[in-house]
């Protein structure tokens, strides 16, 4: 018996699954869409975002990824995506010159400008993407912008500009619950994948995977149900480090978490805990 370190299939999200693949034949079909995967650590939407680019790379789309980080700047996971774009030859069409200044902030890292009469700057970024997107990718496009959950607040207004269905573009984000998943769900269209925990038969599934077919005990579904929560990443981590009390990774992921607190935030955790 071999036990990878990760799940080589999909496991437990049959319906995610199906919903992303219509949405990404859409758009490859001339329409378009967009979709938030939202979910806590671990529960796999990076897992599942990964699944919309393998199809969308099929159907011949391009997949452009941005990735928001904690203290990141403004527009961060956007300018990621699309920066190299800028320069594209195709990028200098008439079409796109009214909105250069806009798009050139993302390589300058500056907010929108704002004032008495200033037109809403997250609607004409959005416009000027919608823009930039067709012209550099004629054949259809996946915008990925994931961990949204630390994007700037321009950064959300405008992914929620983008977000109403556009011929040839899918707009697909992830974030785990919260303030940022709450203001995406206000988006007109957007379809909310809200990804759950396991249950004990999702884990006995994914334990089988990942030990090459072979299924574990019941007492060792249970185990894994209970230390895992549920959270597949989890469950992925406990097989492959089975002496481990806390697998590694989460280890590192729960540390972060403690690093970003304050100092009094920390010491009432530490206390708790």
């Amino acid at each position: 018996m071999q036990t990878v370190a990760r799940s080589p299939v999909l496991v437990g999200r049959a319906a995610e699954l199906a919903e992303v693949r219509r949405l990404v034949a859409a758009t490859a079909a001339g329409g378009g869409g967009a979709l938030a995967v939202v979910g806590e650590a671990g529960i796999g939407k990076t897992r599942l975002l990964e699944e919309v680019a393998a199809a969308a790379t099929a159907a011949g789309l391009t997949v452009l990824t941005g990735h928001a980080v904690p203290g990141g700047g403004v527009f961060r996971p956007i300018a990621e995506a699309v920066l190299p774009r800028l320069d594209d030859p195709a990028a200098e069409a008439d079409a796109l010159r009214p909105y250069r200044s806009a798009l050139e902030r993302l390589r300058s890292g500056t907010g929108p400008e704002s004032g008495p009469g200033a037109p809403d700057q997250a609607v004409v970024l959005a416009e000027g993407l919608r823009r930039l997107l067709r012209a550099v990718a004629p054949g259809g496009c996946v915008l990925r912008l994931e961990d949204l959950h630390w994007a700037d607040r321009d950064t959300l207004a405008t992914v929620a500009s983008l977000g109403p269905a556009r011929p040839g573009l899918l707009v697909a984000v992830s974030s785990r619950p919260g303030p940022a998943a709450l203001r995406l769900a206000t988006t007109p269209g957007l379809r909310i994948l809200d990804l759950r925990p396991l249950d004990r038969a999702g884990v006995d599934a994914l334990a089988a995977v990942c030990r090459d077919g072979t299924p574990p005990s019941d007492d060792e579904v249970a185990a894994l149900h209970a230390r895992s929560d549920g959270l597949p990443f989890v469950v992925e981590e406990l097989l492959a480090a089975p002496g481990r009390a806390v697998p590694p990774t989460f280890a590192a992921l729960v540390e972060a978490r403690l690093d970003a607190l304050g100092p009094a935030a920390r010491r009432a955790v530490e206390a708790a805990a």
